[in-house]
C-alpha cells in the first residue's frame, strides 16, 4: 500500500528516495523503540548467510537485490549500484589466438 499517506519522509535523511513506511512506523511511536521492533522483526528471518551478503553489499555500497531490482535503482541516481566488471576489456584478437594455441 503506498498511497499518499503510506509513506513519510525521513527526518534525518535529506535524501528525496528515502522514506519511511507507514508500516515501519506502526510498530511504535518512539524511534528507538520502532527500530528495535524492526530490528527484532527481522533478524527473526533473515539466515546467516543472507545477512552476510547485506554487509557484504553494504560495505561495498551496492545495492542487494535481483540485476532487475539493481537496473532500476540504478536509473533514478545515474550511478551504478552493483559491482563493476574487474580488469581491463579484452583485446578483439586475443580469443582467436587462444583457439588456435589449443
Amino acid at each position: 500500500m503506498v498511497d499518499g499517506g503510506a509513506i513519510q519522509r525521513t527526518p534525518s535523511c535529506s535524501d528525496p528516495l528515502v522514506h519511511q513506511h507507514a508500516d515501519y512506523l506502526s510498530l511504535s511511536a518512539e524511534p528507538e523503540h520502532r527500530r528495535a521492533a524492526y530490528r527484532a522483526l527481522v533478524m527473526g528471518h533473515v539466515g546467516q548467510m543472507e545477512l552476510d551478503a547485506i554487509r557484504a553489499h553494504l560495505q561495498r555500497q551496492h545495492a542487494y537485490g535481483t540485476d532487475r531490482f539493481r537496473k532500476m535503482i540504478e536509473r533514478k541516481p545515474g550511478r551504478r549500484a552493483g559491482p563493476a566488471k574487474i580488469g581491463r576489456p579484452r583485446k578483439a584478437g586475443r580469443a582467436h589466438r587462444v583457439e588456435r594455441a589449443l
